[in-house]
């Protein structure tokens, strides 16, 4: 589902209200819930080629694909021992920022091609920097090894 993440906002709390504003808008009407009606239900029975237009559409006019799941609020076991940390990871043709939260604490990744996005080697910094300020004006805390990353 495609939706404004609020680019254009400079400020760190500004972004947080119109992001806040346009998810919550996401959850209230049925948009998502018919979009994934349509791709199971209708996706199988039209032809290929047809499938592969509409997915190349639709990602053409997207700069960024954002996933945000939502984890176990506490540790779980795998083979019997504690999970210590989670990772998600979606590959995409597209930039792609994949983030969950895990036991208190938040996971992400970015993936991108460094060909198509112009200073991508700050990328990851810009955003964690955006992530560290945001943290700041809530008052959470913010682990040191992620504080230095970005000073």
């Amino acid at each position: 589902v495609s939706c404004d993440i609020g680019v254009g906002h400079s400020n760190v709390e500004d972004r947080l209200r119109h992001v806040h504003a346009k998810t919550m808008e996401m959850k209230e009407r049925p948009r998502a819930y018919m979009q994934l009606k349509i791709q199971n239900n209708l996706g199988p029975c039209i032809p290929v080629k047809v499938g592969q237009q509409t997915v190349f559409d639709t990602f053409s006019r997207h700069s960024l694909v954002l996933t945000n799941v939502p984890g176990p609020q506490g540790r779980v076991l795998f083979a019997g021992k504690k999970v210590k940390a989670v990772q998600l990871f979606f590959d995409n043709l597209l930039t792609q920022v994949d983030l969950i939260s895990y036991a208190g604490g938040v996971y992400g990744n970015i993936v991108l091609d460094e060909e198509q996005l112009p200073n991508s080697e700050v990328f990851g910094q810009l955003y964690v920097g955006a992530l560290v300020e945001l943290a700041k004006v809530l008052d959470v805390d913010v682990p040191p090894e992620v504080k230095t990353f970005v000073s």
